[in-house]
């Protein structure tokens, strides 16, 4: 099963620019932004970042706000012996959140 190509394949440049728009001051782009990132966390393959989905939803959208939920869901992932092959779409949640650290 998985994520059919064709709607896979661009989510490394999509979720960034969700999370630009993530806390937009238009209530209806935040909510389209946060409804479009929790879908992209429903179909992403890897079982080890599937079941951190929530959590790093989470870090994307409340975390630069709440720097402990950005630092606890990294901690996790340090923590995380992967075992299955991460495609590009599940890492798509993962490298927005590890280049914001990054910078911070």
């Amino acid at each position: 099963t998985g994520t059919p190509r064709p709607l896979a394949a661009p989510l490394p440049q999509v979720v960034p620019a969700l999370c630009g728009v993530i806390n937009d001051q238009h209530n209806k782009v935040k909510e389209a932004a946060r409804e479009a990132i929790d879908k992209v966390g429903s179909i992403i393959t890897s079982p080890e970042l599937k079941a951190l989905a929530p959590e790093l939803i989470s870090a994307l959208t409340d975390g630069a706000q709440h720097e402990h939920i950005t630092k606890d869901v990294l901690d996790k992932l340090l923590g995380t012996s992967f075992v299955h092959h991460v495609d590009a779409p599940s890492l798509s949640l993962v490298c927005p959140l590890v280049q914001r650290a990054l910078k911070e």
